[in-house]
């Protein structure tokens, strides 16, 4: 909830081309509870596809930083 509460409203949510949120769940979250009727997005003119799809995040290969 901490997450919610600390979001950023000033950063646009992010929807795919079909208007699903990708990412700002916790703004649109922290919108409702706030009564607000807007919220600033950005949506993508296509989804991209996925690098990965029912992958444990343990089994993600992160790359170290250089």
């Amino acid at each position: 909830m901490q997450l919610t509460l600390d979001a950023d409203m000033n950063y646009p949510i992010i929807l795919s081309n079909d208007g699903r949120v990708m990412y700002g769940m916790h703004r649109v979250v922290k919108a409702h509870l706030e009564g607000r009727s807007a919220i600033q997005a950005v949506r993508l003119p296509e989804t991209v596809t996925p690098d990965f799809v029912g992958v444990a995040e343990a089994d993600l290969p992160y790359e170290e930083a250089t």
